[in-house]
């Protein structure tokens, strides 16, 4: 039978609101992990947790500084004082270098997930097969250099 999968997310709000220890102790009871602090060493460890020392919390987990599509759609065009100021302390906390970052990645994979269906390297053989046809047929240009 296979252990339960830990929600990693649940875990990283329960760290953020009530703090490490009632984060381990959830996840002892819930998953029933003998060692809880490895599963929090890890979330700490990945860098798409955005986790801050300083503060102690996990960032990704907090609301972007913007305003999210309904609301931007509402009727009730007033935005409460309080909201923006909440919005203008969390800016400083938000870590936009890790979302640029993280933007860029997703770019370039796509691209090269796109470059693999025409383009093939064998290590094995050190041959470099390229499907003219299929990228022609595709719009691209092919040019030997």
């Amino acid at each position: 039978m296979a252990r339960k999968r830990v929600d990693e997310r649940k875990v990283m709000d329960i760290y953020n609101t009530s703090g490490n220890k009632a984060a381990k102790e959830f996840i002892g009871t819930e998953y029933n992990l003998a060692y809880p602090n490895c599963v929090i060493t890890r979330l700490r460890k990945n860098s798409v947790n955005g986790y801050n020392k300083a503060q102690d919390k996990f960032l990704s987990m907090q609301k972007p500084p913007f305003l999210e599509l309904d609301e931007l759609c509402a009727d009730n065009r007033s935005v409460s004082v309080n909201k923006i100021k909440d919005n203008a302390i969390n800016f400083y906390d938000w870590n936009s270098e890790h979302e640029l970052n993280h933007m860029l990645q997703k770019l370039a994979m796509e691209k090269l997930f796109e470059l693999t269906k025409y383009v093939s390297l064998s290590h094995m053989t050190g041959k470099c097969r390229i499907n003219k046809k299929a990228l022609e047929s595709s719009g691209y240009r092919v040019e030997i250099i």
